[in-house]
């Protein structure tokens, strides 16, 4: 039989087995237990052939949510008894006892042995294949699941589902590379890296001015926490987000952001650091990626040469692009320059240089304009009290000068 432990927050440090306890009444009693971590749940795989009401107990739980620390102490009773059966005709008892190990699969070659610990045959049953098992013999099921994380039936006298991890390891997975400085030794906290790739993307498709995006999945095989995760790519293109902590048996996926600017086949690597055990490692995992012209695919896509490369042309580095024609050789591994290859740089010196006199221009076009509209606006703005009083006094000096007595010379008489 088996347990789940969960939350919704996250655990903060791993379970033990001293912190599980069986109790038959007040007395403790010893249990064979198994203990699994996975994406931040507990499996408890218990074993036991005694008939009994046990409780389970598992104590001083530590675990965080919304960033509060907490303990918890939890606990489950049980009840556990052997199948005793009644043959009709003869009137005799019988068992039915299948036992089945492991409790739960954590594995990339998943295998259980089931055990008939009964006095009858057990007839079993997995998918469409039938299996017999004669009293006091065993018989090893392999098998391959269809998904990561499942439950396998087993059907017999019931059904029993067994938790099952699946954990595929392609047959070019990624290993990590250690960084170990030249006067230490290669530790056993070195050698237990567990940070893996199980998705199988090595390579992508995809075309230039367009923003693309592709998955890798991280798989922590250990039971320990790996911290201080990092990323860097050796193609330039190639982005994402800050990479997260990841508990033991922890998944974390990471989407790549990809706006590749030429086309052209591009091999590298991307590189993530991370902390395991006070150590540092790297894994490395090789990428291809192949860049179409715009508006392309490989189905429609012609303009391709059945000559070598090396013949008409040369293939630009990284950080290189083709100042000319290029085309792609016939079965796409090379995108074969025919001119000369410069500097990602120096195109961008070239393009900036042009981007100064347009600048320039703009600047002087605005210029005028702010200048013609400054004119404008002298034109038209108001008088000042120093422009008004001189105005209101230059009036009053014409009307003054206008108004002046004649003087009138002679003698009065009367006419």
């Amino acid at each position: 039989m088996f347990a789940i432990i969960s939350t919704s927050g996250k655990f903060v440090e791993e379970l033990r087995e001293s912190q599980v306890k069986f109790f038959k009444g007040r007395k403790q009693i010893s249990l064979e237990t198994e203990i699994l971590l996975y994406n931040n749940t507990y499996y408890l795989s218990i074993y036991t052939g005694q008939e009994a009401n046990i409780t389970l107990q598992v104590e001083n739980i530590l675990y965080k949510e919304t960033e509060t620390l907490s303990s918890a102490t939890i606990s489950k009773n049980f009840t556990t008894s052997k199948n005793i059966l009644t043959n009709s005709e003869t009137n005799q008892t019988y068992t039915k006892i299948l036992r089945i190990r492991p409790g739960f699969i954590f594995s990339s070659n998943p295998k259980l042995k089931l055990a008939n610990l009964g006095t009858s045959q057990l007839n079993i049953t997995y998918n469409e294949e039938e299996i017999s098992i004669s009293p006091l013999t065993s018989y090893e099921l392999e098998f391959t699941p269809e998904k990561p994380f499942s439950q396998t039936k087993i059907s017999s006298y019931k059904d029993f589902l067994i938790p099952t991890f699946y954990v595929e390891i392609p047959e070019n997975m990624s290993s990590p590379v250690i960084t170990i400085s030249p006067e230490e030794n290669l530790t056993a906290a070195a050698l237990s890296a567990d940070l893996r790739q199980i998705s199988n993307l090595t390579s992508i498709e995809t075309s230039t001015e367009t923003s693309s995006q592709a998955l890798i999945q991280l798989f922590n095989m250990g039971t320990e926490n790996i911290t201080n995760l990092k990323f860097s790519s050796s193609l330039d293109f190639i982005k994402t987000e800050d990479l997260q902590d990841m508990s033991g048996r922890g998944i974390q996926n990471i989407t790549l952001e990809l706006d590749p600017k030429v086309p052209g086949n591009f091999q590298g690597t991307i590189n993530i650091s991370y902390m395991q055990n006070g150590t540092e490692n790297i894994l490395e995992i090789p990428l291809n990626v192949f860049i179409l012209p715009k508006g392309t695919t490989k189905e429609n896509f012609t303009e391709t040469t059945t000559e070598k490369c090396e013949d008409i042309g040369q293939v630009c580095e990284t950080g290189f692009i083709c100042n000319g024609t290029a085309t792609f050789t016939n079965d796409y591994t090379k995108y074969c320059c025919q001119d000369s290859c410069i500097s990602i740089k120096e195109e961008s010196s070239e393009s900036s240089s042009y981007g100064w006199l347009v600048g320039l221009v703009i600047l002087a076009i605005l210029g005028y304009i702010g200048y013609y509209f400054y004119k404008k606006q002298k034109q038209i703005a108001p008088p000042t009290s120093k422009d008004t009083l001189s105005l209101a006094t230059e009036k009053f000096e014409k009307r003054l000068a206008g108004n002046q007595t004649k003087r009138t010379t002679g003698n009065l008489a009367k006419s």
